[in-house]
């Protein structure tokens, strides 16, 4: 009798392989159900419309892009530049809310060549400077920087140069630079189920669930989010007490 333990894999292209996709999903997910857990009862979160995961709250949306990777990225990386193509798009068709732009990246933060910002200083972080920053006028010179450095590469949409050139520092501070964050350098998939363990064990523990209980929840939170984002309607919502009732 053969050992199948023995049996090598077919040879294959390597090319077709999806695994890094398959676990970029997954990961969105578990994203998915940590935020979930930490809903507000007013808010909602949709999954796969705008953005991978969309909160509302109010007026409010918080819409996050969710990326696992491990290769650094830069205002020139390729996701970026949709990111930020997106960010503007989101508020352009749907003026009528305040549309917060989360990238949220397993990736590092890398430096761009040249610096043509002339800070020594990666975009990115410069960006992330400017966004937090609470003095009008050192906010507005990272504004400023960005700005002309966006315009001079000529890879964001035509939609954004356009706006970029037709605003002051204070403008594109205000409508775009205040709007993205850059959450780069996250968790891997591991240590946000881990979170989710957490949060469903000290959940557990205030009703007197054991903590082997309370874990257990987890699969079964996957899978509910994983049901909602693969529906086919526009129904892909989930609240708090969805999360409470699994």
């Amino acid at each position: 009798m053969s050992n199948l333990g023995d049996k090598a894999p077919l040879l294959n292209d390597p090319a077709r392989e999806a695994t890094a996709s398959m676990y970029g999903y997954a990961s969105q997910i578990w994203r998915s159900v940590l935020i979930w857990l930490r809903l507000q009862t007013t808010e909602r979160m949709y999954l796969e419309g705008a953005e991978d995961i969309d909160v509302i709250h109010g007026a409010g949306v918080q819409t996050t892009q969710v990326k696992a990777t491990t290769e650094n990225i830069t205002l020139r990386s390729a996701n970026v530049i949709e990111a930020i193509n997106n960010a503007w798009l989101h508020q352009e068709r749907n003026p009528d809310w305040e549309i917060r732009y989360r990238y949220l990246t397993t990736a590092k933060i890398g430096l761009e060549q040249g610096d043509l910002l002339g800070l020594s200083m990666a975009g990115l972080e410069v960006w992330e400077r400017a966004r937090r920053a609470t003095d009008v006028g050192a906010r507005n010179a990272d504004a400023e920087r960005l700005r002309q450095f966006l315009l001079q590469e000529q890879r964001i949409s035509s939609q954004v140069q356009a706006f970029l050139r037709d605003s002051d520092a204070s403008g594109v501070w205000l409508r775009l630079v205040s709007k993205v964050e850059w959450d780069t350098d996250a968790a891997e998939a591991p240590d946000v189920v881990k979170e989710i363990k957490d949060e469903l064990v000290s959940w557990g523990a205030e009703r007197h669930v054991p903590t082997v209980e309370a874990e257990k929840v987890t699969a079964h939170l996957y899978e509910a989010a994983w049901s909602v984002a693969t529906r086919r309607d526009a129904d892909r919502f989930l609240v708090r007490a969805d999360a409470i009732y699994i």
